[in-house]
């Protein structure tokens, strides 16, 4: 554009701007009708007619996809026909007749299966020239017919049409792991082509087309539907072996008909002359209502522009990977310490589990050893009971009654007997738990590191013990060394040898089970030998020494009820059992009472709370809460726990409705005086204030 200056008529002219006129618009329509001069003269119009259609067209997706065999021209002509039916006073859909195209297909001797088709202003053909009663694009007519279509198919996608004509990749899905072309097709790639078509037909997803590409096997269904529905699974298995990712193929949908360009703007030679070429199409673009219809503009990139956000991308994607990095290398980390403390755990779960059987083990010893207690003191009672019948054998002097006495005196000796040999199994069962632990300790506990030349040897009874303290020490791992230490040693005199009993007591098996191989040879060379030495141990011994009187304490608190002590039972009403605190108040009270059962009711909860309580050392049976009528809160729930000393005979079923949530009773076993037991039941029972 050339702009010439105005004439100068006086010699010293009064400066002013000149006056500008508003831009004139011309008229959308009507407008010459457009020509196709590039078009080859002789070509029938059919052919004109399928080549180019007019400037914009509607595409009609998913017409007939309940029927058998659709046909979907003849479905939207018909629909199309009982739109003009439907509204008679609409000129737009009136008066301008429409053509529906058919999808066109790849094959020449088949029609295409799609169920898309096309819709534009029709045309008439009149020689070499498209002319009809509009000859422009009119969007106005085919968004009306649109919006008609769409509200008598609501189940149609009637959409501006996105590609050239037969050209729609919105019913298509793209598998990006199954790549390759038909004419390099290997074998496993085949195979998966193969696996993931007969996926989509026992499916029941119809296809029109697939082929291998690049990019991935691509797969056309006839309806967009089953397309989304397939994406929407994101990852697909096709069989145990396969299982594949699926995607959309990219496709822009148009939502508005037209766009313009300006080109050739000099924006570098006319500063903020694209405002103003803005400025004046929004004023310019005004509805009735004098509202703006512009709805975006963007200006394409220069150069140096593009060269910044390249270098930005560059960064970015920079900044990313080493993020991408960090958090690998975090997840590696965590992954590692996550299998470390695992294998802690797993650690720690198997000695708790050891410390258990050993608690168990010493719990029967200890039974084991209360029983030859009781077995020691009658055959003290029997022995005594003899030598009393012996002097009143001695001292009768009737016949009859001497008799008498000699078969009383029979029996105490059989029962002595009898308690003798329930004595010395008894105490056999016990030295046979104990001395498992021992080989047990034997085998897990390390030998100590110190060497055998630091241990000293000292001196028990000096008076009938003379030991020279400049000779070296004995060496205990050797048996040959030790016997002749043995015989070199004098014997000691009968006054000063220790007593020598059969019994053994608690304290000195645990004495044996913390002092390991070594406390075992020095016990066996006291009894064996004239001769007794100890070993001085080392703290850590000490300490398990320590450790095993505490562990043997705390299972002597698990004894079963018997008729030297009776039965104990902790019952707490807990009104809700959630709450962590009320929860390790609850299990601190369970450790520090130890009582054969305990009962906790109400717990208002329909979880299992079994895992929240001690059940490693109890036998938890529960009945959860109910849930409340008419409320989102749960009533009731009690929790009945036995330790797992007393044996356990049977759960009793509870069957009557108006009992759920509130009753639990099981069955076990008491020992009596005469080593026999009894049935005893017990209900752990919640007596609502409500009753129905």
């Amino acid at each position: 554009m050339t702009l010439t200056a105005p004439t100068n008529h006086n010699k010293n002219p009064t400066p002013s701007t000149p006056r500008q006129s508003k831009p004139q618009l011309a008229p959308y329509s009507p407008r010459k009708p457009m020509t196709l001069s590039f078009t080859p003269k002789r070509q029938t119009g059919t052919r004109l007619l399928n080549e180019f259609p007019v400037g914009c067209c509607l595409i009609v997706r998913g017409a007939g996809i309940s029927e058998s065999n659709p046909n979907p021209v003849a479905l939207i002509e018909a629909a199309i026909t009982k739109t003009k039916e439907k509204y008679p006073t609409s000129p737009a859909i009136v008066d301008k007749p429409l053509q529906v195209t058919p999808f066109s297909s790849n094959s020449r001797l088949q029609p295409s299966k799609s169920l898309c088709a096309y819709i534009q202003l029709a045309r008439e053909v009149r020689n070499d020239r498209l002319e009809g009663q509009e000859d422009e694009p009119r969007i106005d007519l085919l968004e009306e017919w649109r919006h008609a279509l769409m509200l008598e198919h609501p189940e149609w996608e009637v959409k501006w049409a996105p590609a050239k004509s037969g050209k729609d990749k919105r019913p298509s899905i793209r598998f990006p792991e199954i790549t390759g072309s038909a004419r390099e097709e290997t074998p496993e790639t085949a195979s998966a082509r193969m696996a993931i078509l007969k996926w989509l037909d026992t499916k029941g997803y119809a296809l029109t087309e697939s082929f291998l590409s690049k990019g991935g096997l691509i797969c056309t269904l006839r309806d967009y539907r089953h397309a989304d529905e397939i994406i929407a699974l994101e990852n697909i298995i096709i069989n145990p072996a396969l299982t594949v990712k699926v995607t959309r193929v990219k496709q822009i949908e148009i939502e508005n008909a037209f766009e313009m360009i300006i080109l050739a703007i000099p924006n570098a030679d006319y500063e903020g002359i694209e405002g103003s070429v803005l400025e004046w199409i929004a004023n310019q673009s005004l509805d009735e209502d004098d509202n703006p219809t512009l709805a975006d503009h963007r200006t394409a990139c220069y150069p140096m522009k593009a060269r910044a956000i390249n270098d930005g991308n560059a960064a970015m994607q920079s900044q990313f990977n080493d993020l991408k990095r960090l958090v690998k290398d975090h997840i590696a980390a965590s992954t590692l310490q996550f299998s470390t403390l695992n294998e802690s755990i797993q650690a720690v779960t198997s000695s708790v589990r050891t410390l258990q059987d050993q608690n168990a083990a010493t719990q029967r010893a200890l039974l084991g050893q209360f029983s030859a207690m009781d077995n020691a003191k009658t055959i003290s009672d029997m022995k005594n009971r003899e030598l009393d019948l012996s002097m009143q054998i001695l001292i009768e002097k009737d016949e009859r009654q001497r008799i008498k006495l000699v078969k009383m005196q029979q029996m105490v000796c059989n029962r002595r007997i009898e308690a003798e040999q329930a004595y010395e199994h008894s105490h056999r069962d016990a030295t046979a738990v104990f001395r498992t632990q021992i080989a047990n300790c034997s085998i897990a506990l390390p030998t100590p590191t110190t060497p055998d030349s630091l241990i000293k040897r000292r001196q028990l009874d000096s008076a009938s013990m003379d030991v020279d303290e400049s000779q070296p020490p004995v060496r205990l791992s050797s048996p040959t060394h030790t016997r002749q230490a043995d015989e070199s040693s004098p014997a000691k005199p009968l006054g000063s040898q220790p007593k020598r009993t059969a019994f053994r007591g608690v304290l000195d098996m645990l004495r044996t089970f913390g002092s390991g191989t070594r406390s075992i040879w020095f016990l066996r060379r006291r009894l064996v030998s004239n001769r007794s030495t100890v070993s001085s141990l080392s703290n850590i011994f000490a300490i398990i020494i320590l450790l095993s009187i505490v562990q043997c304490a705390a299972a002597a608190t698990f004894i079963p009820p018997t008729v030297t002590s009776s039965m104990s039972v902790l019952v707490i009403n807990a009104n809700g059992f959630v709450q962590p605190v009320k929860v390790s108040h609850v299990n601190s009270m369970i450790n520090v009472r130890r009582p054969h059962a305990f009962v906790i009711g109400e717990t208002k909860t329909q979880s299992k709370v079994r895992d929240s309580l001690p059940h490693y050392e109890y036998d938890v049976y529960e009945k959860p809460g109910v849930k409340a009528d008419s409320h989102h809160i749960f009533k009731w729930g009690i929790v009945l726990g036995i330790c797992k000393d007393l044996q356990v005979l049977q759960q009793a079923i509870v069957k009557h409705a108006s009992l759920k949530g509130r009753v639990v009773a099981v069955d076990v076993a008491l020992p009596t005086p005469n080593g026999k037991c009894f049935k005893h039941r017990l209900i752990a029972g919640y007596a609502p204030w409500l009753l129905e």
